[in-house]
């Protein structure tokens, strides 16, 4: 395992498998702690929704809090409305930077020819603040869900996987932000994070959020991410292989399930732009919840084969599945590129 920062991360991928300890189940804290957190996360979007609403009798500053606070009471006491986000948001949301911001970033990143091993603290503080606020606000009310030692420790980090120069004033930099808690007995063992692409140009540059799985309000996989290769080439452009480590270990739920999977992700990289090619299952171990002795497991080796432009024509993933030990099952997964559609298909060779 590495540290978190101040020491910062490493790019390399960590262990997927978490120690097992647990905290007592959200629903054992008092209604006072949970009140407290929703609140904070909250109060400030219903100020927000206030003003854009301009709603009668919420003109003045008194009148807003007091609105804000039915609302929050109303939100609070309704069993039909669920605030607990576990896990980092699902979504592609773009971020416009100008001006100081823009400039700082471009000065720093213009300079590097590759990624550097630690990130700037100050841009890595920019880069965490430049983050969607529904990133950051899920952030502190996951960690506020691990029992009462994690209580405002949320705490992020944003380091570098991957720098590309594509021009002379244009940069495409891969982040992974990470969400976790500064409290010493969650260190490493536990956080979340998610892909972020930085283009950064002449006059402006754009934060993009890159979700690697649908919105998920119920989910409480926490996900781990690191490079596989980074010198790929898919269609004539440059492409990389992302590792997504997932466990059901979180803090938040005593009764997660006993799930571990790595994911491969095969990306395209564009201009300002990161596209999904192909995504094919690395790794998966699985409890049987009704026979605690019963474990599944799935393991496959995948390669790759390329065209003499060196552009990967077929994927191709051998795997095997085993029950107690014992194998079930083996078979070879073929995906050919298609060149009309632009996408690999499966393929029965």
């Amino acid at each position: 395992m590495f540290s978190l920062p101040g020491s910062q991360r490493r790019n390399s991928f960590p262990n997927l498998l978490t120690t097992n300890n647990r905290v007592p189940s959200l629903w054992r804290h008092r209604v006072l702690d949970r009140a407290t957190d929703i609140f904070f996360v909250y109060y400030d979007r219903i100020i927000k929704y206030l003003d854009q609403k301009t709603l009668p009798y919420c003109m003045s500053t008194i009148a807003k809090l007091c609105c804000s606070l039915l609302l929050f009471s109303f939100v609070l006491l309704s069993p039909s409305i669920s605030l607990a986000e576990t896990t980092l948001p699902q979504t592609r949301i773009d971020v416009t930077i100008k001006g100081k911001q823009h400039d700082e970033l471009k000065k720093y990143f213009g300079s590097l020819h590759e990624k550097p091993d630690i990130l700037d603290e100050k841009i890595g503080q920019t880069l965490s603040n430049l983050m969607p606020k529904s990133y950051r606000n899920a952030c502190r009310t996951m960690i506020s869900k691990w029992g009462s030692g994690a209580k405002r420790t949320a705490s992020s980090v944003m380091r570098v996987m991957y720098l590309r120069n594509v021009s002379e004033n244009h940069q495409d930099i891969l982040l992974v932000y990470t969400c976790y808690s500064s409290a010493k007995q969650y260190g490493d063992k536990f956080y979340d994070e998610r892909l972020a692409l930085l283009s950064i140009d002449s006059a402006s540059s754009t934060l993009r959020t890159i979700p690697h799985g649908k919105p998920c309000t119920t989910c409480s996989e926490l996900t781990r991410i690191g490079i596989v290769e980074d010198t790929l080439q898919i269609d004539a452009q440059p492409a990389l292989s992302i590792a997504f480590a997932t466990s059901h270990n979180n803090p938040c739920c005593t009764d997660s399930i006993a799930r571990e999977e790595i994911v491969y992700h095969y990306y395209k990289l564009e201009r300002s732009d990161l596209v999904e090619m192909a995504v094919i299952q690395h790794h998966r171990w699985e409890v049987n919840p009704t026979s605690p002795g019963d474990t599944t497991t799935y393991d496959s080796r995948i390669s790759h084969e390329t065209d003499p432009a060196g552009n990967i024509i077929k994927l191709i993933s051998d795997y095997d599945v085993t029950l107690k030990g014992q194998s079930i099952e083996h078979r070879i997964l073929f995906y050919r590129w298609n060149k009309k559609s632009h996408r690999f298909e499966e393929t029965t060779n």
